[in-house]
């Protein structure tokens, strides 16, 4: 029997480039359980969707400006992850890279 957790990708280091708020940040998560902290309107759900947005199994079809730090949609953005997905956890192994080039 596998439990939620055995079935959960692991993230091991997050880049987030020109995402909504973010200008640039670099994350290597420790093992386990990480919390992400702050006041109002620093971060913390631009970083969770930026995640989802990578591990969505399909990718949205448009992106709104405000996706697009300081809204320079030219410059693009892009998300990148190192992250192990389990067997068996649906998702495809492929190699995948997220930036908004590929929109």
């Amino acid at each position: 029997m596998t439990d939620a957790a055995s079935l959960a990708p692991t993230i091991y280091a997050l880049t987030v480039e020109r995402f909504r708020g973010i200008t640039s940040l670099k994350w290597k998560p420790s093992r386990g359980v990480n919390v992400i902290l702050g006041g109002g309107d620093v971060g913390k759900t631009t970083i969770l969707d930026a995640i989802a947005l990578l591990l969505s199994p399909v990718n949205p079809t448009t992106l709104s400006d405000p996706d697009y730090y300081d809204r320079h949609i030219d410059a693009g953005f892009s998300i990148e992850a190192v992250l192990s997905l389990p067997a068996g956890g649906g998702m495809n192994p492929s190699l995948r890279r997220l930036s908004s080039s590929v929109w």
